[in-house]
């Protein structure tokens, strides 16, 4: 649920973090005003959050809540003012613009709503789980690199011979954000309920499956194993992982928080599920999300954020979690129901 190049330039973390909530909603605002002439009339929608979009929400809300309290974090009472005045926003907008008629538009707000709901509750589980201190396998990832011949190193040599190519993959690194609101407005202004479920039910069941992987399987991530300078958001995730594995970071916040999952990369199964859900849009879109998500595949590595493992770990876990919701009932229960 968002590049570094060779000369330490700094971008965003591997996931989402505090400042995303905040450019998500910018990216969502921005783009709705392009798209406003594009909007399509229909029907009135009820909000309400239901399965399989409710359960996922609760359950990483009750997960983190738990494991907060039985690690003995703690998560300041002023960061829920934050999401929650986000939310309720949010709410009034819904409500002015259903009132008005634009149901197409409420539907997207209530795309956004659950994202920011989930999103809030998925960082401080994150930050939880990384307590867990399981042993790291980073000479693991590097030796199966190793073994498929793609290293971290070598790529980033490659890289470094095309300037462009470089800052082309730098670029992309920092999208997922803004493709996420191109999504919700996408799928929400087009009245495609059901492929904006699908697309919300998958981007949820990755980002967990991601997380339960890396309870499992912690790592450093490369730019630690070849010994590369690390930039300085690299360097504040080293701070907050390893302070959360030897307790010495007790508190919880959204706030400057850094992605912390190296394997699987998120951010591959990300850009994967974004790029599966506007396969049926316009194909001049669809392409260029496309060539777009490739470029974000790739700058996992040229980042030195990501083993050739962890590209190929964020491929099966996308790959999973899109083939649960195609072929079961995810996606058919609406969450966001419409009425007559």
């Amino acid at each position: 649920m968002e590049g570094h190049n060779a000369k330490g330039k700094s971008q965003n973390a591997k996931s989402v973090s505090s400042d995303s909530l905040l450019r998500l909603h910018f990216a969502f605002c921005v783009l709705t005003s392009a798209y406003r002439s594009a909007r399509t009339s229909s029907r009135h929608l009820l909000i309400s959050f239901s399965s399989p979009h409710l359960l996922l929400i609760g359950f990483t809300l009750f997960t983190a809540t738990a494991l907060c309290g039985a690690r003995s974090l703690v998560v300041p009472t002023r960061d829920l003012l934050a999401p929650v005045g986000l939310l309720l926003m949010l709410a009034g907008l819904a409500a002015y613009y259903r009132r008005r008629g634009e149901a197409a538009f409420v539907l997207s707000l209530a795309a956004l709503a659950q994202i920011v709901a989930f999103v809030t509750s998925y960082i401080v589980l994150m930050y939880a789980v990384a307590t867990f201190a399981r042993p790291l396998v980073d000479r693991q990832l590097a030796a199966f690199d190793a073994r498929c011949g793609v290293t971290v190193p070598a790529v980033r040599q490659w890289v470094g011979g095309y300037p462009l190519v470089g800052l082309l993959l730098n670029f992309a690194y920092d999208t997922l954000l803004y493709q996420t609101a191109l999504v919700l407005i996408v799928l929400g202004l087009g009245n495609d309920r059901k492929a904006l479920e699908r697309f919300l039910t998958s981007f949820m069941l990755s980002a967990l499956v991601s997380l339960g992987l890396f309870a499992l399987f912690p790592a450093n991530g490369p730019f630690v194993t070849y010994g590369l300078e690390a930039s300085p958001d690299q360097a504040q995730f080293l701070d907050h992982f390893h302070s959360l594995r030897d307790g010495t970071r007790t508190l919880v916040s959204y706030r400057g928080a850094e992605g912390l999952i190296t394997f699987p990369s998120f951010h591959v199964a990300w850009a994967m599920v974004i790029t599966w859900s506007l396969r049926h849009r316009r194909r001049p879109l669809f392409l260029g999300i496309l060539a777009l998500n490739l470029l974000v595949i790739a700058s996992t590595m040229t980042t030195g954020w990501h083993y050739f493992a962890d590209v190929l770990g964020g491929v099966v876990v996308a790959a999973t979690s899109i083939g649960l919701v195609s072929r079961s009932s995810f996606g058919s229960r609406h969450a966001l129901h419409g009425a007559a």
